[in-house]
C-alpha cells in the first residue's frame, strides 16, 4: 500500500474513534464507513405500483392525466426517518443525506431502468438566490452522487429556475400545476434527441417533474424518465 495512502487510513481510523459515525436517520453510532444503521425501519415504497407516477396502484397519482416524462420511481416515502433526513438535507446542511440517499435511489434505478438508455443526468434546478443562501441545490447534490455510483454524465443548466417563481411546498396541490409552468425555464444546452433521467428530493403532485420533463422534450430531448428520494405518503 502506498505511504500516502496508509497515512490517510490511519487518519480516517483516528477521525471515526474521536467523531464515530451516526446514522444520517436516528443518530446511532454505525459501522465505520456507514451512513446509515442497519437497526432504521424505513418506509420504503413496494408492491404493485402504477408504472408511471410510481405511486401504489390504490393510490394512483395520474388522475387520468399523460406525463411528459415516461416514469417516476422512488425508493421511499416522504414520511418519519425519510421525511426528517431530507429536512436535514434541505435546511440544516446535512450533506451526507445526499450521499445515501442517492445510494438508495442509484439502487432502484439500477432495478427499475436500463442504465445504459441515459445519455445523461438533469436536476430539478434552484432559484440562484435561494441556492446560494443554502450554499447547494440538494437535488443536484443526489444527481451527482448517483453519476458517481452509477457512472453516468451529469448535465449541468439545462433547466432553470425564475427568479420570482413562487415554492412549491408552500402551495395547495391544485395550485402546483399552475405554479410550476411559470417557475422553470431552459438553459442553452445541446440535448437533442437524448434520453435522460430527472432527479428530485421529493414527488408530490408530479407538477414539477412534468414541467420540466415538458420543457426538456422542446429541447428536443427524445424520452425522459424519473427518480426521486421520496413521494407522499397519502395520495394528492
Amino acid at each position: 500500500m502506498p505511504e500516502k495512502l496508509k497515512i490517510k487510513n490511519i487518519i480516517h481510523n483516528i477521525a471515526d474513534m474521536v467523531f464515530p459515525p451516526r446514522c444520517i436517520y436516528c443518530g446511532k453510532i454505525c459501522k465505520t464507513g456507514c451512513l446509515s444503521c442497519e437497526e432504521c425501519i424505513l418506509p420504503r415504497v413496494e408492491g404493485n405500483l402504477c408504472p408511471v407516477c410510481g405511486y401504489p396502484l390504490d393510490r394512483c397519482n395520474c388522475n387520468g392525466r399523460k406525463y411528459n416524462f415516461g416514469r417516476c420511481i422512488a425508493p421511499f416515502y416522504y414520511k418519519d426517518k425519510i421525511r426528517d433526513a431530507i429536512i436535514k438535507l434541505k435546511f440544516n446542511g446535512n450533506k451526507r443525506v445526499a450521499i445515501e440517499l442517492a445510494k438508495e435511489m442509484s439502487d432502484i434505478i439500477k432495478c427499475q431502468y436500463d442504465i445504459d438508455m441515459f445519455d445523461g443526468v438533469v436536476c430539478v434546478p434552484m432559484n440562484k438566490k435561494k441556492a446560494k443562501e443554502r450554499g447547494y441545490n440538494q437535488s443536484e447534490l443526489l444527481a451527482k452522487n448517483i453519476c458517481k455510483n452509477l457512472n453516468l454524465t451529469y448535465l449541468p443548466d439545462v433547466l432553470t429556475r425564475n427568479k420570482n417563481s413562487l415554492t412549491q411546498h408552500k402551495l395547495p396541490a391544485q395550485d402546483r400545476w399552475n405554479n410550476a409552468r411559470n417557475s422553470y425555464g431552459i438553459g442553452n444546452v445541446e440535448i437533442q434527441n437524448k434520453c435522460l433521467l430527472l432527479i428530485d428530493d421529493i414527488c408530490t403532485t408530479g407538477a414539477t417533474l412534468d414541467q420540466c420533463a415538458y420543457l426538456l422534450k422542446k429541447l428536443g430531448t427524445s424520452s425522459i424518465f424519473c427518480c426521486v428520494a421520496a413521494i407522499n405518503h397519502y395520495k394528492t
